[in-house]
């Protein structure tokens, strides 16, 4: 299941959560309304969001227990 969330400004803003690398690229893709968006790996635990205009500077993707999270920074 996939949950969309709010979140408090000044801190990191959680956007939504995921179980599986696949489902987090769809539900960036329908978050900002389009195909385009992919993401590769960081480090063992983050992702960095890409489109086909380059690097997502602000958002980012992070595995935290068994769910990943899609964050704001």
């Amino acid at each position: 299941m996939n949950t969309f969330l709010g979140g408090i400004k000044g801190m990191t803003y959680l956007i939504g959560t995921s179980p599986s690398i696949e489902k987090m690229t769809d539900l960036i893709n329908q978050y900002f309304y389009s195909t385009t968006f992919y993401l590769e790996p960081k480090n063992n635990k983050e992702f960095n969001v890409y489109n086909s205009k380059g690097l997502l500077t602000n958002h980012i993707v992070k595995k935290k227990g068994n769910r990943y999270r899609f964050e704001r920074v």
